[in-house]
């Protein structure tokens, strides 16, 4: 067939459609790769955000375990005075209570200021702050049990927690002494009344 028998005009129909059709593939393929794009995209999107949330569920139900495991004892040691406000007042109260039912000879103490506390050992306080307060109490003695009643009156009824250094003791008479009035032990011992604030600062109220 001769170039010149060719009909242009039906061929030049068939190449339009042809060039339609791969038009509209072409079309049709790049907004499916569009749309495979945007849909894997969202659906990453999609995974982040649901792993983002199931991290914070499960970091939600890990708090809701602590609260529930540690909350009421965290309750009791506010109620024992250990975490909160110092409890000045009490521990005085306490001493004098226990002065008159113990018959000490003689007792007199002297509180310092509260400041912070850093123990010599490494503690995870998180948003807490450890405050001790010295008091050293001079006292008179019949004997040396006087002291150890005396203690377990403030183990038994003061609040707070405590702990015992530095004590020193000296005959106050050359023979045994039997006036309840009149000490045969005089000495001195240096408290630390401990208290677990907020770092803070803020007031830590719990009802």
């Amino acid at each position: 067939m001769k170039r010149a028998d060719i009909d242009w005009s039906i061929l030049r129909g068939a190449v339009t459609v042809f060039a339609l059709c791969l038009l509209v593939s072409s079309v049709m393929l790049a907004a499916s790769i569009y749309f495979r794009d945007e849909m894997e995209s969202d659906f990453n999107k999609d995974q982040t955000r649901f792993h983002s949330i199931s991290r914070k569920y499960l970091a939600i139900d890990e708090e809701d375990r602590l609260i529930k495991q540690f909350y009421p004892r965290f309750k009791e040691l506010y109620a024992e005075g250990i975490i909160g406000n110092e409890q000045r007042l009490n521990w005085i109260e306490t001493l004098r209570d226990a002065e008159a039912k113990i018959e000490l000879p003689l007792l007199s103490y002297e509180i310092t200021s509260q400041n912070e506390y850093t123990p010599s050992y490494g503690v995870f306080r998180g948003g807490f702050q450890i405050y001790a307060s010295k008091m050293e109490l001079t006292f008179g003695l019949s004997h040396e049990g006087d002291l150890e009643r005396l203690l377990d009156e403030l183990n038994k009824r003061a609040s707070g927690l405590y702990s015992v250094g530095n004590c020193t003791f000296t005959r106050s008479q050359k023979t045994i002494e039997h006036d309840p009035q009149k000490p045969n032990i005089s000495g001195t011992c240096e408290l630390l009344w401990y208290t677990i604030k907020l770092s803070d600062g803020r007031e830590l109220v719990i009802s």
